[in-house]
């Protein structure tokens, strides 16, 4: 009898950690509502019984029953209450929140955390380019009306109403925001390339505007559906756009080692626009494999394509340094090629094990400009074309390792956030052993991640 006491003491002593342990569990199936605040229940109700309610969240015990914590503020004074409930009432109870939330609330569990990007980019893209690119695709060369300077307002509020009618009820992630944007702006390059495949040096002005607002539009759609049918992060997002324009680029500079000098013939314009949308093509393909590779957060998009930028600039900046009369338009293109592979290579590398946030990627962004901008006004104070080239690129170079060096611990903490920690209840071993719980189950261990 003193054995059996002394295990179950031992026992209900060792699982105390296990037991006292709780998952806060969605009200929505698809993760995003974890807390029913004050403004959600005046559209869903559930709480009217409650003076004061400010919000309601749900745990769920080791044991699989639940527990629903209940905040309230009254005249000044905070409580928080628990109401307990088993396995089968809390996935009852469960159960009619998300049926009360797909009648009353559809949206509420939708994540448009990329909505007010969308929004705002649509707006200014249409107002500073895709406003004028419509004027010169209804007037060409021909003088403009008086009442064209209205086009660019106009679109731009139209383009906003248009896509804040669409996205109002529809999902709108970070990531599908960015590949839209992304879309959005390469896609207008894009179409003049085709246009120069198509048309050569002969290009017409229409033509190329026309191509260029179809290519944006049809890419800003097709990066909304894309990210969203696959549920795109913004990291992934923001690795495909970068490979994409750099990889643009680069079909743009094979063209240029390809042709050399001839730049105005109509087969070195076509073979600008035909590599440069074969480049964009395979840039899709190198963006998906390096975020598949490894887990990119949206600051590790942004090092990477400051990382490119100086790798595709590097060779430029040094013949121009070196010898700025006499520039090999084959050799600086092939160069540049190489810069570029390795800029990318050099950047997806330095982001391995590390989750850089947004705003330490835009701070490293500026670094870089402020370095280039030092660098080049140096130049110009000591009037030298040479030295404002390179002290550019050198400047930029040093506001990049000291903007990266600065954050570097930081994301690589941010990359190690999980934890995972398993316990053993030692007593249960000898519970079992000794047949002294034939009845119940015992854990022998439990694990908890922590995020």
């Amino acid at each position: 009898m003193n054995l059996r006491l002394i295990l179950c003491t031992l026992l209900f002593t060792c699982s105390i950690c296990v037991y006292g342990q709780e998952v806060q569990v969605p009200f929505d199936s698809t993760g995003r509502i974890m807390v029913i605040t004050k403004e959600l229940d005046a559209q869903l109700g559930l709480f009217t019984d409650q003076p004061g309610f400010s919000e309601a969240r749900l745990f769920r015990l080791q044991d699989s029953s639940y527990a629903l914590e209940i905040t309230t503020i009254s005249q000044g004074q905070y409580a928080r209450s628990r109401r307990a409930m088993s396995a089968v009432d809390g996935m009852a109870y469960l159960a009619n929140i998300r049926s009360i939330l797909r009648i009353r609330a559809p949206s509420a569990s939708i994540d448009q955390s990329g909505r007010s990007s969308l929004l705002w980019g649509s707006t200014l893209w249409s107002l500073f380019y895709y406003g004028a690119a419509t004027n010169m695709l209804i007037f060409g060369e021909n003088e403009w009306s008086g009442s064209a300077a209205a086009t660019p307002f106009l679109l731009a509020g139209t383009s906003f109403a248009v896509t804040a009618l669409l996205t109002g009820d529809a999902p709108v992630t970070d990531g599908a925001a960015s590949l839209a944007l992304g879309g959005m702006f390469q896609g207008s390059i894009h179409g003049w390339l085709l246009s120069a495949l198509i048309s050569g040096g002969d290009t017409d002005v229409r033509l190329g505007f026309g191509l260029s607002i179809l290519g944006g539009v049809s890419e800003t759609v097709a990066g909304y559906m894309v990210a969203t049918n696959t549920n795109m992060s913004e990291g992934r997002a923001g690795a495909i756009n970068t490979s994409t324009f750099y990889t643009m680029l680069a079909g743009g500079m094979l063209a240029g080692a390809i042709m050399g000098d001839d730049g105005n013939s109509n087969t070195t314009v076509r073979l600008i626009g035909g590599l440069g949308l074969a480049g964009a093509v395979g840039g899709v393909f190198l963006g998906d494999h390096l975020s598949t590779q490894q887990r990119y957060s949206s600051g590790d998009a942004g090092v990477l394509a400051v990382s490119a930028a100086l790798g595709a600039t590097l060779p430029l900046a040094t013949l121009v340094a070196i010898q700025p009369e006499s520039i090999n338009v084959r050799l600086v293109s092939g160069l540049m090629i190489a810069g570029t592979a390795l800029g990318i290579v050099a950047g997806d590398r330095l982001v391995v094990g590390k989750d850089f946030q947004s705003s330490q990627a835009t701070v490293t962004t500026l670094a870089t400009i402020g370095g280039a901008l030092v660098g080049y006004g140096i130049g110009l104070a000591v009037q030298d074309q040479q030295v404002s080239v390179a002290g550019a690129w050198i400047g930029a170079a040093g506001g990049f390792a000291i903007g990266y060096t600065s954050y570097a611990d930081d994301a690589e903490a941010y990359h190690l956030h999980g934890d995972l920690r398993v316990q053993l209840n030692p007593a249960s071993f000898a519970l079992a052993a000794a047949n002294l719980t034939p009845t119940m189950s015992v854990p022998f261990a439990s694990m908890t991640y922590r995020w």
